[in-house]
Parts: C-alpha cells; structure tokens; sequence
C-alpha cells in the first residue's frame, strides 16, 4: 500500500511540474509576441508622426494659386509605408475647388464652418480673410511583411 500511494504521489508531482512548466512556457512566449507588437506599434506611431510633418512640409512649398497639394505615399524602406490624404476646410482656395464632373473629390469645404477666429497674416503683416490653407491630413500608416499586418492611423488638424 505504501509503494502505491508513492507511485501515485510521484506521478501527481510529475503532471504539477509539467503543467506549471507549460504555463511559464505559454506565459514567456506571450509576453515576447507583446514586446514585439508593442515596439512595432510604436514604430508605426513614430513614422505616423514623420508622415504629417512631411505633408506639412509639402503643403508650405505649395504654390496654391497653381495647384493643391492632395496627399503623397512614403516608403521609409522597413516594411512601412504611409499614405497621406489631405481634406482642406477652405472653400476659397484657388485651385483647389472640384474639377467639373469630379463626383468624388478629395477637396470638400463646408461654408458653416466659423471662420472669424482663422484670419491669417502674411509676412507684411496685412490679414488676408480669403485663403485659411487649413487641412484635415489623415496619415495611414501599414505593414504586410510582419507576422501580423500592422495598421495605424493618424488624423491632424493642420494649418501651416
């Protein structure tokens, strides 16, 4: 009797071992596959950032009485990429109203948005109430050569 329940003892001891074994395994390789998910989402968030301001960048250098800025697509050579579309709020804007016959058009204006706190001065100082040049840029930033797809999206209000 005294040999069986010894037997049984042991292989109880056995499974207990294996199975807190299997639970620190499971719980190790959870918290790698978070480590790494974490840092790949903060990468995203830190080329989301790089993202806008290049657009910004792009949208000072516009010459808006020829053309408008509409968006752009960085490739930061990783995996991610960023495709960047731009929304502007001004409907006044040269060159920026709908082509005739654009049924879908990136460049929408509202005239019910308030617009008495959004003068803007040019350089001499004189304010110019016709052009705003405010933009709703939405940064979606991606990557498919992961493990898991990556997706992260970033929308500014922007006003250079």
């Amino acid at each position: 009797m005294k040999r069986g329940f010894s037997l049984i003892m042991a292989i109880f001891f056995v499974m207990l071992i294996a199975t807190l074994g299997m639970m620190s395994l499971s719980l190790s390789s959870k918290i790698t596959k978070q480590s790494a998910d974490i840092y790949l989402k903060e990468q995203a968030e830190l080329y989301a950032i790089s993202a806008t301001s290049l657009a910004v960048l792009e949208m000072q250098a516009t010459d808006y009485s020829t053309g408008c800025f509409e968006g752009n697509t960085y490739d930061f050579g990783d995996g991610f990429i960023a495709n960047v579309s731009l929304f502007y709020l001004d409907h006044n804007m040269p060159r920026c109203l709908p082509k005739p016959g654009d049924i879908d058009s990136n460049i929408k204006s509202r005239n019910s948005i308030n617009k008495n706190y959004m003068d803007l001065e040019d350089s001499n100082g004189v304010v110019n109430p016709g052009y705003y040049n405010v933009a709703l840029i939405d940064v979606i930033v991606t990557n498919d050569q992961g493990i898991e797809p990556i997706r992260f999206h970033k929308r500014t209000v922007q006003r250079p």
